[in-house]
Order: C-alpha cells, then structure tokens, then sequence
C-alpha cells in the first residue's frame, strides 16, 4: 500500500526541537516531547521496512517565513536520497506577495505539489487558500489541505472549516487536484451529495489519522461517499501502516489501494 501522507522534518528541528518552538503552530503541536517528528533517514528505513514504493512527504505549514524556507531547502537538498516515486510537497508562506512565483519556485526545487496547507490557529485564510488552488492549478500541481472533524474532543491544532467556502473555493479552481486530509474532517459525507460529487471532480480524500477519530466502518463507509477517490495516508510517524492495515476489511483495503495508485499514476506522474 502507498502512502500520500508521510512528514518529515529538518534535521535541526529534530535536534533543536525548542529553538523552533517561537514559531506557534510547530510550538503548538510539538512542544511535548511525546509528539513524534522525524527527519530522513528515519523515513527512507520506514519506507522500506513498510515496502512503501511510492509516497508523499509532507511539508509542514510554519508560520515563521525563515522555516518555511529551511525546510523546502532541506527537502530540495534530500529528495535525490529517494527513489523515484516519493514525491516532495513544498509549502508557502501565508504572507507571500508573489504566490504565482513562489509556485514557480517550488517546481524549480523539484516538488511535486503544495502542503501540507493548515490554519492552526483557527485563523482559516480563504483568499490565500483561493489563490493556491488557482496557480497550483496552472502548474498542475496538487495540493495538501488539513482539515478537522467540527465535533468531538479537542486537541492541540483542532479547527473548523467553513465547508460553504471551502466548497466555493475548490469550486471556482476545479482543474486543480485536491487531497483533504483526514478524511476532510467530514466534508467527505457531503459526496453523498451528486452536485457536490459530480462539481468537485478532482477532489481527494486521505485516511490519515482516522483511527485516532473513527470506528473502522468509516472506511467502507468513504468508499459509500466518494468511490475511486479515497487514498491511503497514514500521518507517520504519528501512526505507522500496520494499524490502519489491522483496521481496514481486505475488500476496502483492495479498492482504497486501488486509488491510491491511481493517484500517483495519473496525477503525480503527470
């Protein structure tokens, strides 16, 4: 099984982990030192250990300009380190003045698209959201976008999406290929819907996380909602492929391995 949501961080932050905690959406999900983070060779041993032929590895969306910019170099400087079928998505600031050429620059780097995209702090920027679809779109490149439940227990990084705008944005940028994470927070029961399913043409869905907020019916049930465009993600090292392999009946598994290739096949590789 491939996987389209692995995150990775520069080694410094590893091993500096306080020093980056002025930044406040790392400090907000990584100041206990139970919260996992690793850096690349602990992923290439993953990716083989887990027989992981193709993946995504994630960005993570900081705050700070200064590490957003380490952090894409980081990744620029290990992507050859991989085989050819781990992608790398880049991020942007949120205070960027130029986002059609820092789109740019992410392709001059060697990155396969954009994200992973979140608002921690609860401060969902649409226009910037808006203006990401758009040019990635232009360029072809996918986009990661975090997203969470509206309902349930809180924790650190926990935010609500305005489905209404979200749907307006993905909407207005419909060539553009869309992964929400985590099931969009479940924004994935709206596929019920067949104008929302049949409008929303290139949108994706991930299964990151899911076992920390749903019961294993909720993959057959996603498959129910959005057929063919359900993708195995498992947020490592948060949670590694055993769990969700333990979860997931072998007929789902089949189908959600399916897409996942698919997506790789006909959308990465383009």
């Amino acid at each position: 099984m491939n996987d389209v949501h692995i995150h990775c961080f520069q080694d410094r932050a590893i091993n500096y982990r306080e020093e980056y905690f002025s930044d406040d959406y790392f400090r907000m999900l990584y100041q206990s030192s139970k919260a996992r983070i690793t850096g690349s060779d602990n992923i290439k041993d993953y990716l083989i250990n887990s027989k992981t032929e193709k993946a995504v590895i994630l960005s993570f969306p900081w705050i700070k300009d200064e590490f957003i910019i380490e952090q894409n170099e980081y990744f620029a400087s290990v992507r050859e380190q991989f085989a050819e079928g781990i992608h790398f998505f880049g991020n942007i600031s949120f205070n960027s003045r130029d986002i059609e050429r820092d789109i740019a620059s992410l392709i001059e780097l060697g990155f396969s698209g954009v994200g992973e995209i979140a608002f921690y702090d609860g401060n969902v920027r649409y226009d910037y959201l808006d203006e990401i679809l758009y040019f990635a779109g232009i360029k072809n490149l996918p986009v990661n976008i975090h997203l969470n439940e509206a309902v349930g227990h809180n924790y650190p990084g926990k935010y609500i999406t305005d489905f209404q705008k979200l749907s307006d944005i993905l909407g207005r940028n419909k060539k553009t290929n869309v992964i929400l994470s985590h099931l969009g927070g479940g924004f994935l029961f709206y596929f019920l819907m067949p104008e929302i399913r049949n409008s929303l043409i290139n949108v994706y869905f991930d299964i990151s996380a899911s076992p920390f907020l749903y019961s294993d019916d909720v993959y057959r049930t996603a498959l129910l909602c959005a057929p063919g465009r359900i993708l195995f993600g498992t947020d490592y090292p948060l949670i590694g492929k055993e769990r969700y392999m333990k979860a997931i009946s072998s007929d789902c598994a089949r189908d959600i391995e399916l897409s996942t290739n698919c997506f790789f096949e006909h959308v990465l590789m383009v």
